[in-house]
């Protein structure tokens, strides 16, 4: 677990240059649960929860939006919501 950590967080110094130590050892944190947080890119719910079941997308204007689906929606599926590649909500 702790080499799997350096290496994300030498990931996240890549991906995320601007974000403070506490932020990109909290996305880690949040990875290491197997939890999907607000402001996460695509790859680091990737990493958390592995690859979703469904991708439903909408263009409006330039911008970007996708339905990732996780599990089925007859049984209570997990739901994550991105704008231009950010996590900008979740349902469950």
């Amino acid at each position: 677990v702790c080499f799997y950590a350096t290496v994300l967080f030498g990931l996240l110094y890549i991906q995320r240059p601007a974000d403070s130590h506490e932020k990109k050892r909290a996305i880690i944190q949040s990875i290491a649960e197997s939890k999907v947080a607000v402001g996460m890119t695509k790859v680091e719910v990737v990493y958390s929860w592995g690859s979703p079941g469904d991708i439903n997308t909408t263009v409006v204007a330039g911008n970007r939006s996708e339905q990732w689906v996780y599990g089925s929606p007859i049984y209570g599926g997990n739901y994550v919501y991105f704008d231009n590649g950010i996590v900008t909500g979740l349902q469950n």
